[in-house]
């Protein structure tokens, strides 16, 4: 998990080309970014997850995906921003896409902490 430092490394750990992203010139403007920073973002917990998605029909195995608030600070006086210490778990039900989360609470740390920019395209 180490070596996954950019999405560039994703994309190889998947066996995914970067240079092949969704087309969106039919978008309007404002969505494209948020359609490839989510597929980015499916490519890095895909490449996180060593492309073993969490098995849905384990209801003992625990899923993990993160929780995000909106709070300002200096360099954000909005409070656009996103910023997390916690974690969520599902048991017998999801409250996310299931392509978005992680079998692992130290995947999850990583990709939030290496990759927040993903998420805050496709969140804010």
């Amino acid at each position: 998990m180490k070596k996954l430092k950019t999405v560039e490394d994703c994309f190889k750990a998947t066996g995914r080309d970067p240079k092949f992203l969704p087309e969106v010139s039919n978008l309007i403007e404002k969505d494209r970014k948020k359609v490839i920073a989510d597929y980015k973002l499916t490519v890095v917990i895909e490449a996180i997850n060593k492309s073993l998605p969490p098995d849905w029909s384990d209801s003992n195995e625990w899923k993990y995906y993160p929780r995000f608030w909106v709070e300002e600070d200096k360099a954000k006086p909005s409070g656009f921003g996103l910023s997390s210490d916690g974690y969520g778990h599902t048991h017998t039900y999801s409250l996310v896409v299931s392509r978005l989360t992680f079998r692992s609470l130290e995947g999850l740390k990583y990709a939030v902490k290496q990759f927040l920019e993903l998420y805050e395209e496709v969140y804010l």
